[in-house]
């Protein structure tokens, strides 16, 4: 939770500024401006305030003391007992994201004073004055912002778009191996029929990486950039090659025989088209300038509607287990791991916004836009996003997927196509809804799900294909 702290001297310095601070409402949450009212700063920047070091009277100060060496509610007990009315503890100096404090069940029961930090060069604008008056507030903010239709918009593109090229893939691969095929009997495509054992591993996988981020984060970024980086760079070549080749028609090629390992030739305008998409990640991995989000999100499109086109699941079955998998798996890091860090903020939130790093590197992994309308919190980031990850569009997009490679195979208007891709339009409204009223990172998955399942189950029952959805297609149907 962010939080604004307005300073002013009380002498001639003429100091007034306003600092960003998180604090924890668990505690005591901020009050509104309305109510806001002026108190003495009282500095204990030299200790940590791990022990009763108050030798002189606290009542009614804000309190700020070093971070760390011991809890959060450690501190603020000894504050506490002279009547102090805020405690603030100021980051190390290489840290540049704020901590909101964490605590336990009976540390909140306890503790009613408001506990906040404060980044190290902020409190530095404080310290060269004497006689400081603070005040620290939660101010009125917009709940829905415009940025949110546009990564709704953003989400939606990427999802039906995907998951159509995906279904027509399907169908040109099958096509072209029942032709092949004499006896007409065929696999259901190159897609592997994943066994229950194998999406477990996966998904322990998946824990596993998100873990280590969330422990390592600061090195494991770089690594995380790189992948991106490289599969933005496919993505894009392969999304932009159907309008690339009509409009340079040169059917031109270069021998690539003489390099070790190759023979043939390669097209000399797929080279200029691979070089442009390499060229566009460089500029967006080299210089991290104001509008890089346009450029994140422009190959986030490409990634997801190639991996979409490219991985295609085998049945409902294994669709169904999938995100099932992955259900449990949001709901675990965004509502059940608060529980058990020391800030008391979710490993998945953490490591999408990069709470912990020093860095200050963020993983690209995500949509993002800024907010359109103007906020009070500015101060606190130079521009403040709303994110939207990935996976939750390439997880329900592997379902959609499957469901228009079905409606091709047995010729039903891709009435399932349609169906389940409104059940993401809905699904994703329910999680913004979620997000505006509960006014917390909200594991997506938890909406989408049952939403895409559901309608999936009940459309395949009613058009009596529930059978042949869940297991596939295992013969030609053309």
């Amino acid at each position: 939770e962010l939080g604004i702290l307005y300073a002013r001297s009380g002498n001639n310095n003429s100091l007034e500024t306003t600092l960003c601070i998180a604090y924890n409402p668990k505690y005591q949450k901020l009050p509104k401006p309305s109510s806001v009212k002026s108190h003495p700063l009282a500095d204990y920047s030299s200790s940590n305030g791990c022990d009763d070091i108050y030798t002189k009277t606290i009542e009614s100060h804000v309190v700020f003391v070093q971070r760390g060496y011991c809890t959060f509610a450690q501190k603020a007990r000894f504050v506490q007992r002279y009547n102090g009315t805020a405690l603030i503890s100021i980051h190390y100096e290489n840290e540049t994201s704020l901590v909101m404090p964490g605590g336990t069940e009976d540390d909140y029961d306890n503790i009613t004073i408001i506990l906040a930090t404060i980044l190290w060069k902020d409190f530095q604008t404080l310290e060269a004055s004497f006689d400081v008056y603070v005040s620290m507030y939660a101010p009125d903010d917009a709940k829905v912002d415009p940025n949110m239709a546009c990564i709704y918009l953003i989400a939606m593109f990427c999802v039906g778009v995907g998951s159509f090229w995906s279904g027509i893939v399907r169908h040109d691969i099958k096509k072209y191996r029942c032709n092949s095929d004499k006896s007409n009997n065929v696999e259901e495509d190159e897609a592997v029929d994943l066994s229950p054992i194998s999406l477990l591993i996966l998904v322990i996988l998946l824990c596993g990486m998100l873990v280590s981020l969330y422990f390592f984060y600061d090195y494991l970024v770089y690594a995380v950039i790189g992948f991106f980086t490289l599969a933005g760079s496919v993505g894009l070549y392969f999304c932009c090659q159907l309008i690339w080749n009509k409009i340079l028609k040169c059917h031109a090629f270069i021998s690539v025989e003489k390099i070790p390992g190759c023979s043939g030739a390669i097209e000399i305008r797929s080279i200029l088209l691979y070089l442009l998409c390499a060229a566009i990640n460089e500029l967006f991995s080299s210089f991290a300038f104001i509008y890089a989000w346009i450029l994140q999100n422009i190959l986030g499109t490409a990634i997801c509607i190639n991996m979409l086109k490219t991985i295609r699941l085998p049945n409902l079955k294994v669709c169904t287990l999938l995100l099932v998998l992955l259900f449990f798996y949001d709901i675990f890091f965004v509502f059940i791991t608060p529980l058990f860090t020391k800030t008391g903020k979710s490993i998945m939130v953490d490591v999408t916004t990069g709470g912990n790093s020093v860095t200050g590197e963020r993983l690209p992994m995500v949509f993002k836009f800024p907010r359109l309308l103007s906020s009070v919190y500015s101060i606190c980031t130079e521009q403040p996003y709303s994110l939207l990850g990935f996976g939750d569009v390439l997880v329900p997009g592997l379902l959609i997927s499957y469901n228009h490679g079905f409606d091709i195979e047995i010729g039903s208007k891709r009435l399932y196509y349609i169906s389940s891709l409104i059940a993401y339009a809905v699904g994703l409204g329910i999680t913004y809804l979620a997000l505006t009223f509960m006014e917390t990172g909200q594991p997506t998955l938890l909406y989408l799900v049952p939403c895409l399942l559901i309608t999936t189950f009940t459309l395949a029952c009613h058009r009596k294909e529930f059978r042949l959805l869940w297991s596939g297609i295992k013969v030609c149907i053309l």
